[in-house]
């Protein structure tokens, strides 16, 4: 499922767990073209907010308590190619 492949970018549980709020986690995809962004947001969002839903279900299975996701789409042509960002993505360039 698409929504397994966003990427951690922010995980700020133990603060959120100092004010007894549920931990935040953030999540995002980057994108070479506007185009492709578009077509995984959705009309209104739609798209965007089903992966949300979905990740936030597995998330919150993978660590038994209720989360706080944020999500969030990045254009950046050439992020593929930048050896820095795939660094940065854990990824071997």
């Amino acid at each position: 499922n698409y929504y397994e492949k966003f990427l951690l970018d922010r995980y700020a549980g133990t603060l959120a767990s100092v004010y007894g709020k549920p931990p935040c986690v953030e999540v995002g995809d980057r994108f070479e073209n506007r185009r492709q962004a578009v077509l995984t947001i959705g009309a209104g969002g739609r798209k965007l907010r089903e992966i949300g839903v979905k990740a936030r279900a597995g998330i919150e299975r993978l660590l038994e308590k209720p989360v706080f996701l944020q999500t969030h789409v990045r254009v950046q042509p050439g992020w593929n190619r930048d050896a820095r960002a795939l660094d940065q993505l854990g990824i071997e360039s």
